[in-house]
């Protein structure tokens, strides 16, 4: 009897769990997605090639730091259009210069840049463990700006470096959504 039903336990858990395996992407730059996050506005976009930045062309590797500039108005609108809370805080986030990797972290770590407990749309966790708190979003941004900086400072300069010490373990939902929302806000005009 106990037999059995170990084995009908092992055969539910089979066909519970295969849908996930069957949707696996087929497509080598298709972005991943996380059925569990429960993203409702998240729309994943691909900019043409031809837009990339040349240091991605040329290396394979992206930058934390962005490569281009937007404007305030076209960064309030990109976050209007995912109803983020960021929005008023375009121009702050637009003066770091891993502005548009600070937007592409919060697309994956919180629900396209909607909603986050204690203003920390990034995930960033509390020396002893835990989410870190912050009383305001400009400290968050700041905070998050900082925390980039001092990758980078210890030589995590790309988003492939990041990928497996800022998320561990190592992501690729993490670092397809990164990318992709990187891309994107830089190809905008």
């Amino acid at each position: 009897m106990f037999g059995a039903g170990l084995l009908l336990g092992i055969l539910l858990s089979f066909l519970l769990f295969r849908p996930a395996i069957a949707q696996a992407p087929k497509q080598k730059n298709e972005v991943l997605q996380d059925p569990n996050l429960l993203v409702q506005h998240y729309v994943p976009i691909t900019p043409p090639s031809n837009q990339r930045p040349r240091s991605a062309q040329s290396s394979g590797r992206h930058s934390t730091r962005a490569e281009k500039q937007i404007s305030i108005e076209q960064l309030t609108l990109f976050l209007q259009s995912k109803g983020s809370p960021l929005t008023p805080y375009a121009a702050q986030i637009l003066e770091s210069p891993y502005w548009s990797t600070i937007i592409g972290i919060c697309t994956i770590e919180q629900y396209s840049c909607t909603h986050a407990p204690y203003n920390n749309y990034w995930g960033i966790m509390r020396p002893g463990g835990g989410l870190q708190r912050f009383a305001t979003m400009g400290e968050a941004i700041n905070a998050i700006d900082s925390l980039l900086a001092k990758y980078e400072a210890r030589g995590k300069r790309t988003i492939e470096e990041l990928n497996g010490y800022y998320v561990v373990p190592a992501s690729t939902t993490w670092l397809n959504t990164v990318l992709t929302t990187k891309l994107h806000l830089e190809s905008l005009q």
